[in-house]
């Protein structure tokens, strides 16, 4: 790789007009350069490697807000990994796909696999689906390691800021990107995230779980942003997501970690914000106990031992406060003149 890019720079030296690649010739050269990329640490290989990807981004004529070559041809060279192999998913974490997929990830800009997800969003549910959904109780530490790999590298790229703009190549634009994004967000919480939410025994489980929901509060945080700027105030979330959030979050309020219950009192925060009266009504019709739980739950949480995880619960009280508040008619489900003198108790308390 490294004397292939020093010869396209010295012949971009030489002559006045770049030499003009081949694509097949340029994803093979950057599939070689992500392969690379995911050696293993000790081997010292990675730095040298994305010195090469700058210098070979530099001998080639890309605009400068396009990043290096790997997000101009991120779709070709993702192809590249995902479909030239024999291997059928599940993957396991150290096999050479999966480190490479992994490292070409890492090395994008979350715009470049945020306009390309619809590729990416098959990876991830391919393996759940492989997996099974949910975690069994009986599952060995290799299963383990492998939803902890999926969901660390889902929350990689979620977290980055920039995954919900569209900055596909000009001739993706509007038909990539634009087409997934309606059903994005329901399906990723509903086939990846929430049956790694469910409670389980055991150190495996509960690092799962705690990934699992600080990818979902990367999902909510960054979408509902996204979605109130260019859709108003409106709901932006679907009522089957937010009828399967609410009672999984709810049932993470118990977790021993303090830091998981902070994340999951935030997540419900976000979800009831995007969630409209009319959409609570028709949940409650399902589940009448539903609200009255959720809002007894969180008025314990103020006297939580931990002072974040108190600041969150205020966040999410507030905000299903303010919606069931909002229609008269959930005022039968829970959250009638009992249930409010309990949480204004507590309240003056503090």
């Amino acid at each position: 790789c490294d004397s292939f890019v020093k010869c396209v720079g010295r012949y971009n030296q030489c002559n006045e007009e770049s030499l003009g690649l081949d694509d097949r010739v340029m994803v093979q050269v950057l599939t070689c350069i992500v392969f690379l990329l995911s050696c293993p640490d000790d081997f010292g290989t990675a730095p040298k490697i994305l010195r090469i990807l700058q210098v070979f981004t530099a001998t080639q004529t890309i605009a400068s807000d396009e990043g290096t070559l790997l997000d101009v041809h991120f779709r070709s060279v993702a192809e590249s990994i995902l479909v030239n192999t024999s291997r059928s998913f599940p993957w396991k974490p150290r096999d050479p796909q999966f480190l490479a997929l992994d490292a070409l990830l890492r090395a994008c800009r979350g715009s470049t696999t945020g306009s390309n997800f619809d590729l990416l969003a098959p990876f991830f549910i391919g393996h759940l689906t492989a997996l099974g959904g949910e975690p069994k109780r009986d599952i060995d530490a290799d299963e383990y390691s492998l939803r902890i790999a999926l969901m660390s590298l889902l929350q990689t790229i979620l977290s980055d800021g920039s995954f919900f703009q569209n900055s596909a190549p000009i001739g993706q634009r509007d038909t990539v990107a634009d087409a997934f994004k309606s059903d994005l967000t329901t399906d990723v919480i509903l086939s990846l995230v929430i049956p790694n939410m469910v409670w389980s025994s055991g150190g495996m489980s509960a690092a799962l779980r705690k990934l699992s929901i600080a990818t979902l509060f990367s999902l909510l945080s960054r979408y509902g942003k996204v979605h109130r700027q260019n859709e108003g105030d409106c709901a932006s979330l679907k009522l089957e997501t937010v009828a399967h959030l609410i009672p999984i979050l709810h049932s993470n309020l118990d977790d021993g970690d303090a830091t998981t219950r902070e994340l999951t009192c935030v997540c419900l925060a976000f979800t009831l914000a995007q969630t409209t009266p009319a959409m609570m009504v028709t949940i409650s019709e399902d589940n009448s106990k539903v609200l009255g739980n959720l809002q007894s739950r969180l008025t314990d949480m103020l006297d939580d031992s931990s002072n974040p995880v108190r600041i969150a619960a205020c966040g999410a009280l507030d905000e299903l406060l303010e919606l069931a508040h909002s229609t008269s008619k959930l005022s039968t489900y829970g959250l009638g003149a009992g249930a409010l003198r309990d949480t204004c108790k507590t309240l003056l308390v503090h």
